[in-house]
């Protein structure tokens, strides 16, 4: 296909490209669409000159100062297509202030994301945060804390994309799953789907709890102390959402007093966490640096989901994965 009228009537001839997105995925994109110009765009999001009047934007690992450089250059910018999970990255001030139309990565990040969960929870259930620290000293340690999966619940705060795919991938382990979504209609791979009303019981029902809900108002600080305390003793708590959705003083203080057995946790509420954060000195704890979602096929996955996407743009037909709600955030 080659370049062509875009929903707004004007031809796609130039596609912008952050800098983080590699080029290999430039061939998948020439193959589609011959004759589109690809423009990647420096770290700073400074657009040069004769690619100013370009309609489309293709983000990855952009951050919120070179997005607001790069918007301030784009006067016609149509369409932003985030090649993450979520929103957040992309609803900026600048960018709710504008008719733009907004997408994101929706079946690429699953995959990973829910192995790490899986991964990260058996490490906890097993022990082997305090075996490879005895591996390190050479000490021979068979005192175990080690459990686990089998008739145990597992509760998924988010039941998403990604949320569906963390259910599907426990199910084999032969344990229940409950999900919590805003529309708590069944899913396939859920024994149960609970509205948001229902967390409390999500909470004191599950063994492993699983944050994979998108940062909306509504889910800033979902949890804190109360909804920590209603954690089993021996419940294992993994957060791959964002930061922000725990109150992270409340976390490190239950983590602290054993309230809850341990944690996963791979977002912060500062990132990089800083050296200071206590999190870093609890033992029942298995931090990470934003990693989950890494995996070395992503950028080609992701780009041909994109392509399905520009594909329909070109055509003026519905996008996939359009944002619903600018105030939801989702």
């Amino acid at each position: 296909m080659s370049a062509a009228a875009g929903s707004g009537g004007s031809p796609v001839r130039t596609l912008l490209l952050s800098h983080r997105i590699g080029a290999e995925t430039d061939a998948v994109l020439a193959e589609r669409f011959p004759g589109l110009r690809i423009v990647r765009l420096p770290a700073s999001g400074d657009v040069p000159e004769d690619a100013r009047d370009a309609t489309v934007l293709y983000r990855a690992g952009m951050p919120h100062d070179a997005l607001r450089t790069a918007l301030a250059q784009l006067p016609r910018l149509d369409w932003i297509h985030t090649a993450s999970a979520g929103f957040n990255w992309v609803l900026i001030p600048e960018v709710v202030a504008r008719p733009i139309r907004l997408t994101r990565t929706a079946r690429v990040l699953d995959a990973p994301i829910a192995e790490y969960v899986v991964g990260t929870t058996l490490a906890l259930l097993k022990g082997l945060p305090g075996l490879l620290e005895a591996q390190r000293a050479r000490r021979w340690e068979r005192e175990v804390d080690a459990r686990g999966l089998l008739g145990a619940t597992v509760g998924v705060i988010g039941a998403g994309a990604i949320g569906s795919a963390v259910a599907a991938r426990f199910r084999p382990f032969g344990v229940r799953v409950l999900g919590m979504k805003r529309d708590p209609t069944p899913l396939a791979e859920f024994d149960e789907i609970l509205a948001p009303h229902e967390l409390d019981r999500l909470l004191t029902d599950s063994d492993v709890v699983v944050v994979a809900c998108p940062l909306t108002p509504e889910t800033r600080h979902l949890l804190g102390a109360r909804e920590f305390a209603l954690l089993r003793s021996n419940a294992v708590l993994v957060n791959i959402a964002r930061g922000e959705v725990l109150v992270e003083a409340d976390l490190v203080e239950a983590l602290r007093e054993r309230r809850f057995a341990a944690a996963a946790l791979d977002v912060f509420s500062e990132e990089p966490l800083p050296a200071t954060s206590p999190l870093w000195e609890l033992d029942n704890v298995i931090l990470t640096p934003h990693v989950s979602y890494v995996d070395p096929s992503n950028a080609l996955r992701g780009v041909v989901e994109f392509a399905d996407n520009l594909e329909r743009y070109v055509a003026g037909t519905p996008l996939l994965n359009e944002i619903k709600s600018r105030d939801l955030g989702y």
